[in-house]
């Protein structure tokens, strides 16, 4: 991609849908990736913050164009890429999801939270996870939600509507 012309792209998507979200994949250490494009990725990241960046190491696949130029970029140094990468995300996730504390969402509850049996977890519609105590719910419901706290991978909330008349039939 041209830098200018995605960075254009974004900019009229946000205009025309400021609650827009958006994510992206990238994969560091391709087979010849200069410290100085790296720093271009990391540049970028931090200019459009993504909502969710799906983050992984280059390796060959056979069969494809890549598998056949030299892996030049070493192992360590790959690691390294996406440890700076994923750090960087996760502070933006943190300081967007924090953001959100005091905001109202409807949630599509997914099931019970992995951390705690006695609450649920479910899905705002722009797919970020909250955790909450509920009852009367179950599976399928989507109930309104505040969000009450913000952390790197999820929002804690706590529900203030109970499931709406659009929650599928039990």
């Amino acid at each position: 991609y041209d830098r200018s012309k995605f960075l254009n792209r974004v900019a009229k998507l946000r205009d025309e849908m400021p609650d827009i979200v958006l994510s992206t994949d990238v994969i560091v250490g391709f087979p010849g990736e200069t410290d100085a494009e790296f720093e271009e990725t990391i540049s970028l990241v931090k200019q459009v913050e993504f909502e969710n960046i799906f983050s992984f190491l280059y390796s060959a696949r056979p069969g494809t164009m890549a598998s056949m130029m030299p892996d030049s970029v070493p192992a360590d140094r790959k690691t390294e890429r996406l440890m700076e990468l994923q750090s960087l995300q996760r502070e933006i996730q943190l300081r967007r999801h924090v953001a959100m504390v005091g905001s109202r969402h409807p949630v599509l509850v997914e099931g019970k939270s992995r951390r705690d049996a006695a609450e649920w977890a479910g899905r705002t519609t722009s797919n970020k996870v909250v955790n909450f105590a509920g009852e009367s719910i179950g599976v399928g419901d989507i109930v309104e939600v505040r969000i009450t706290a913000g952390g790197p991978n999820s929002l804690r909330g706590e529900m203030i509507e109970g499931p709406s008349s659009a929650s599928p039939a039990a």
